[in-house]
């Protein structure tokens, strides 16, 4: 439930909840268990509150079990990674993102296969990566295969996608574009128009996606 709250954008609830669910959890399970699904969740809710330092330490802690208990070529060891590179394009540590994000890539596509809804998140999450680092090329792929696969499943995450690109469309217009700003800007507006389409038909009214979005288009 925490979780579900946690796509849902409502924040506050799914603190207390899966916070409330980590500590039940850790009276019954083992550290093994703990560092792969309890703690995970609440670490992804950490990075979208932006409490970066909590997420890196439960994603760095799951990493480290995951690869000692189970090896580094379990599916589980990938998805702790995933998710610390997450934190490290967060904290502008780009070099240790992409350290992480290469090995993750090639497992995620020989696992799940290229056009998985897992391998849809994580291509999302490149495209913000490498947007960050400005490699425009790069991102504009990927982002555009993550919203290939969200739109054949009809997945509520490709307000995601649409969201990146409006920050990549953003990123792009330069210091010499900005005297022709109100044509520059469109595409980005209109990317960002279609995430809040997206957010307000598939989450409540006080979703943070929502609210984010709108204050990048106002």
């Amino acid at each position: 439930l925490g979780e579900i709250y946690r796509q849902l954008g409502c924040y506050q609830e799914a603190k207390q909840l899966l916070e409330q669910s980590c500590q039940i959890c850790s009276g019954y399970y083992s550290e093994v268990c703990m560092a792969w699904w309890p703690t995970l969740h609440l670490g992804k809710l950490y990075i979208d509150l932006g409490d970066y330092a909590a997420a890196e330490r439960i994603f760095l802690k799951s990493f480290t079990i995951q690869k000692k208990h189970i090896g580094t070529n379990h599916i589980r060891t990938s998805w702790a990674a995933h998710q610390l590179a997450n934190v490290y394009t967060k904290t502008g540590r780009f070099d240790e993102a992409e350290k992480l994000f290469i090995p993750v890539l090639e497992h995620y596509q020989k696992h799940y296969g290229a056009n998985h809804l897992e391998c849809a998140h994580l291509f999302c999450d490149l495209g913000q990566f490498y947007l960050l680092k400005k490699d425009y090329v790069r991102s504009k792929a990927f982002i555009d295969q993550a919203l290939c696969i969200f739109t054949k499943y009809n997945h509520h995450d490709k307000y995601r996608c649409f969201e990146v690109l409006g920050d990549f469309h953003l990123a792009r217009i330069t210091a010499q574009a900005r005297k022709d700003l109100s044509n520059n800007i469109e595409p980005a507006l209109r990317n960002l128009r279609c995430a809040l389409d997206i957010a307000k038909s598939r989450f409540p009214k006080n979703s943070a996606h929502t609210a984010r979005i709108t204050k990048k288009i106002e």
